[in-house]
Parts: structure tokens; sequence; C-alpha cells
């Protein structure tokens, strides 16, 4: 439960290797200190790591090639696993070995191309040569100046001014949480005894007293969101810090952004790939249909609509042909109202049936020779989806409702996100219930 390092050193010098680690705790950074075993080349899991210092010569000075050093360095990221982004500093006595030789063979390189491709590569490896810090006191190393250790370091990583953007705003995340959770203590008079009255009586206000014990997280996870997200919208950053996001990126960098990467970018914002923990079941994930009906789809869609399948596609859902549907895939949306969704009101489901289709299958509405598309009908923006373009169209008059038992056992390809599953539904909602009159003009 305790949180996961976030600054680690890694060396097999355990003097030198405390003198790094003392000297930035005095300054207020905690750093982990990774003795590091030749014989037995184990270190331990490091997700959150977002500054990694490494001694160059793991193996021992006088051991091994270049290449010996950096294939140690790639077999230790390996078993420490950083998520990303983090910066690799080479703390040692050999720094400059890091910059490769005359062919460029250079660390950076190395551990781009050897690293195991499920881990994210550091964003920079920087050099800090250890001979410009260390003393020898009473036949031990020291940092006699950690003020000057910490500036350097600070330097070295504000070089990079979007990951120092990104980690400032990681840092911000982590103030809001720890000022929300403060703010709770708070409430029960900073008495031990009296914190799980608070959270229970946040958790029922947000989903029920029945609907509590069913999941506490999620249920107390509820009430503190908004207000996480409350605290983050107001945060006072400092004067300081507004240098850092002026340098990280200006208006016009927007155009450098590539129409392939739109698709990527669209997604990351929109779309919840982790399915793993995702139920058929969860307000906004999106599943195959034809994983509920198996064989007949075509059949099934054809008697709920009334239509041929190409009269369908092309009336209810805008694709320019038969032929263009070719691919697509019939989707379901899980669309419960939020608050039936948090007090888990049992009911039947409802889902709007969709579709995942190439975005060039779609009509352009603004070509003057294309009828234009169906008031009913949303469409996505543009996701890059099993590594094509691809959107999502769902119809207003596409309405279908599933008993719990049917749809359980069905696994979730997806998920919207919020803010674009509350615009889907306030389009086809309130397409619904558009009112009609009868008069005469």
């Amino acid at each position: 439960m305790l949180p996961a390092p976030r600054i680690v050193a890694v060396d097999d010098k355990k003097d030198e290797l405390e003198a790094l680690t003392d000297a930035l705790s005095r300054t207020g950074a905690a750093c982990l200190g990774v003795l590091f075993n030749a014989e037995e080349g184990r270190v331990e899991a490091c997700p959150d790591a977002r500054v990694i210092f490494f001694d160059l010569h793991l193996l021992g000075d006088a051991v091994g090639s270049p290449e010996k050093h950096f294939s140690t360095i790639v077999s230790c990221l390996e078993q420490m696993g950083p998520q990303g982004p983090y910066a690799i500093i080479v703390w040692s006595q050999h720094s400059d070995e890091a910059d490769g030789d005359d062919s460029g063979n250079s660390l950076y390189q190395y551990i781009c191309e050897r690293l195991d491709r499920a881990i994210p590569r550091p964003y920079v490896v920087m050099p800090l040569p250890k001979v410009e810090h260390l003393s020898r006191l009473e036949g031990v190393y020291v940092v006699a100046k950690p003020e000057l250790l910490r500036v350097k370091v600070d330097e070295l990583l504000s070089s990079h001014p979007q990951a120092s953007a990104l980690l400032l705003w990681e840092k911000y995340v982590l103030s809001a949480a720890a000022g929300t959770v403060a703010q709770l203590i708070d409430l029960s008079g900073g008495r031990a005894e009296q914190i799980k009255g608070v959270m229970a009586s946040l958790a029922t206000a947000a989903v029920g007293k029945r609907n509590v014990d069913q999941d506490r997280f999620y249920a107390l996870n509820e009430a503190l969101l908004p207000i996480l997200s409350d605290r983050l919208d107001f945060f006072a950053s400092a004067p300081e810090d507004l240098k850092i996001w002026e340098n990280a990126f200006a208006v016009q960098d927007y155009e450098a952004i590539s129409p392939e990467k739109i698709g990527k970018i669209n997604k990351f914002i929109n779309l919840s790939m982790s399915a793993e923990r995702l139920s058929a079941a969860d307000r906004g994930a999106v599943i195959p249909y034809d994983s509920i009906l198996g064989e007949g789809l075509t059949e099934s869609v054809e008697g709920y609509f009334g239509l041929k399948l190409g009269e369908i596609v092309t009336r209810c859902f805008g694709i320019k042909s038969l032929k263009d549907f070719n691919g697509a895939r019939w989707i379901l949306l899980q669309s419960q109202a939020a608050c039936d969704y948090a007090q888990k009101k049992p009911q039947m489901l409802s889902y709007f049936l969709g579709l995942e289709v190439s975005s060039s299958a779609v009509r352009d509405s603004r070509s003057g020779d294309a009828p234009p598309l169906p008031e009913s009908l949303w469409v996505s923006p543009v996701f890059s989806i099993d590594d094509a373009d691809k959107v999502l169209l769902f119809n207003a008059g596409s309405l279908l409702v599933f008993p719990v038992d049917l749809i359980s056992s069905v696994r979730p390809v997806y998920r919207l996100r919020e803010q674009i599953l509350n615009d889907l539904l306030f389009k086809l909602r309130n397409h619904q219930s558009r009112p009609g009159i009868i008069s005469l003009f």
C-alpha cells in the first residue's frame, strides 16, 4: 500500500550509492537506492519510476566491454518495468562512455534497439559524472554540496521541456489527490476512529445504502472523483511553473500533427481500451453484437429495422453503399443513465445498436453530391482501431434491451469515456424526445 518509488538509483558501490541517495534526500527528493549484485543480477519492479540513476559499470570497472555494461542496464530496466515517461541519468565515473564509440553506438541507441517492446523507452539518457560531486571523507565517498547536485539534476531534467511539463502536471494530480484525502480526514476532526464514518456516509450518498457492499472502492470513488476533478480545475500553479508550460509547446505546434496521428490522439482522449476488468453491463461499454447472436446476425438486424441490409446501412447509418459496408462491425453501446448505473438498479439493460466502420465508408455531408446524413445519426471522431481509421455510428432509433443474464457473459472490446458518452447520449436522446406539433403557417 506504500507508494512506489519515483526516483531510483542503481549502483554496485555501496558508498557511492549512499552518497547520491543521501544528498538527494537532504534536498527534499526521496530516492530509492538499489545496491546491484553482479552475481544475482536482480532488481525489484519500479513501474512508477520517473528518474533512474544508473552507474554505467554495474559489473565492475574492469569487467566487460561497453556493450556488456549496456546489456546489464537493459536487463535491469526489463526487471524494473518503468511505464514512462522516465529519464535515465548516467551517474558514473565513466559517464562519457554512454555517448558511445565513433560509430555512434550510444547507451540510448542500445536501449531503444534492445529493450523489450512492452516497456517504453526513456525519453532521454543524460550523463552526470560522479567525479564532479563526490569527495572522500574518512575513507568513504560523500556529496559535499548536495544543493549543487540537486541544481545539476534539475538542469538536466529541464532540458526536455515537454517531459518536464507532463511530470509537473502529474505532480499537480498527486497534490490534488493528497489534498482531497486531507480534506476527507479533516471532516473526521482528525480522529482516526471517525474516518470510517465519513467514508461510509460518502459512499452511501453516492450509490445508495444497499449497493455500498457490492464494491466499496467504487462507491467511495464516485464521491471523491468530482472533488478531485474540481481541485485540479482550480489548481493554482506557481509563477515559475508557467515558464515550464511556455517552453513545452505553442499553438502553432498543432500543425505538426500528421493526419495518421489524429485517430490515435482521438482514441487516447475518448476510448478506454483497458477491458480486462470491464463488464458488458458497465456504462459506456462497447460489445460486438455477433457475440450475442452468433449466426443470423444480418437477419436479426434486418428484422429489427424492417429493411434490407443495404437500405439499413445507407439510410439509417449514412454508409455510401453496401460495398463500403464490407469490414464493418455491428456493436452495442451500454447506455444506462449515470444515476441508475451508480446505484446498480436491477433492470433490463438498454443498448444502442451501432457500427464500427472505416471512416472512408461514411458519406461526406459537406459534399453537394451526397445525400445528407440522417438527423438521428451520431458520428464519432476518427479513432485508430486495429491500426485503421474507424468511426462509430449510432442511430437514435436503434435502441435494444437485454436481460442481465444474457449480456453478462459477453466481453467488451473497449469503453467510451464519460465526456464523449454524454455527447452521444445528449444527441440521441434529444432526438428521441423531440416534440411535434400540428400547425398552419
